[in-house]
């Protein structure tokens, strides 16, 4: 029988760091009995090893109709299945932000129904396995810093094209950022055979100083010296100037990933570079205030029922005060990236003359070796 310990983010919280770690450390996690397998997925990652269960459920959700919870097959998973049942670890880790994810399919369902359904999926499939024990661990991040984070990951890789406040206003974010529900969901889910287990995303209240550390507490490991650590952030943010400049561009190439990806470089190359105005929060003071009291209850129910305390999260307003929009900055920025695509286009221009060339001596040397 098999453990499963099942790391779902949240998104924005170290994620993509933590499972370059366990990538980059998969023997000596071997040598304690635990396994990170490398499982196939359409992400082309071989960090993102939940991504096919997640997507299994998610397709139960796009046809509630034709696909009950109990009709998924095999094929929709197999090589998720077969990491589980015939792994020789006691316990196998599986990651994915996107259990996170708010943009489902509705069927008139609500998000806390849909999250419901999801899970029972979840389950059903594990009930498939050799997995008698599931641990499920979720990263919380105070919802504004959280919520501005993720509108500006969107943002940096081209999904949306929001302004921040309609953004936030949506939902699907409501969805993501009531915790208390969807943990209670979880439980639900779970039943007798698993448990939930609740870190905060805060370097002051990490288990060791960093959330590798940390991480290694919730799932058992021992910490070993010879673990190798990612030397720098794997997904960084974009700085709020670098947002608010790159967010007329998602209408100019939304489908065009290689746009995408340059202007994704560019933005991280300008946020680095910036100097001032990183401790600035999207939210006014009285905007923040009126954020938490929305969550205050279920933020209260967390705190006491996983770390037996009032509060979930340190309720101190950002230092650096409310973000000012540097404006001729931002001009900067827009000017800087419009030119990116300029030279881009002109390059795939010149490629494109060059290959039309290129055909036309072919054919032209074709010609003469028949003659």
């Amino acid at each position: 029988m098999t453990k499963l310990v099942l790391h779902i983010g949240t998104q924005k919280t170290g994620t993509t760091a933590l499972q370059q770690f366990l990538v980059d450390n998969r023997e000596l996690l071997e040598r304690q009995g635990f396994e990170f397998p490398n499982i196939p997925n359409s992400y082309h990652t071989e960090r993102r090893n939940a991504s096919q269960l997640y997507q299994a459920s998610h397709d139960h959700m796009a046809y509630p109709d034709e696909l009950p919870p109990s009709d998924l097959t095999d094929d929709d998973w197999r090589e998720t299945k077969d990491a589980l049942d015939c792994s020789d670890a006691d316990t196998v880790l599986l990651s994915d932000e996107y259990f996170d994810f708010g943009d489902w399919p509705r069927h008139g369902l609500s998000f806390d129904g849909l999250n419901a359904v999801f899970w029972e999926s979840i389950v059903s499939l594990l009930d498939k396995t050799r997995v008698d024990e599931v641990l499920v661990i979720i990263y919380l991040r105070r919802q504004d810093e959280y919520i501005s984070s993720l509108w500006k990951e969107f943002v940096k890789t081209g999904w949306k094209g929001d302004d921040f406040r309609t953004f936030y206003k949506d939902p699907a974010r409501h969805f993501q950022m009531d915790y208390a529900s969807r943990i209670k969901c979880i439980e639900h889910a779970l039943g007798s055979r698993g448990h939930v287990e609740v870190r905060r995303y805060d370097k002051n209240r990490f288990i060791g100083g960093d959330i590798f550390h940390d991480f290694c507490d919730a799932v058992g490991l021992a910490w070993d010296d010879d673990f190798a650590i990612p030397k720098s952030l794997e997904n960084p943010s974009i700085s709020n100037d670098v947002a608010a400049a790159l967010l007329p561009f998602k209408e100019v190439a939304p489908n065009r990933t290689q746009i995408r990806s340059m202007l994704k470089a560019e933005a991280l190359s300008l946020s680095k570079q910036e100097q001032t105005g990183k401790g600035a929060t999207l939210f006014s003071e009285e905007e923040f205030r009126s954020l938490m009291s929305h969550y205050e209850e279920g933020n209260s129910y967390i705190a006491r029922t996983y770390f037996g305390e009032d509060e979930l999260f340190s309720m101190e307003y950002a230092s650096g005060g409310v973000w000012v929009p540097n404006k001729e900055r931002i001009a900067a920025y827009r000017k800087h990236f419009s030119k990116c695509i300029a030279q881009y286009e002109k390059s795939q221009m010149h490629q494109a003359t060059a290959s039309k060339t290129l055909r036309d001596w072919l054919r032209k040397l074709k010609g003469i070796m028949t003659r």
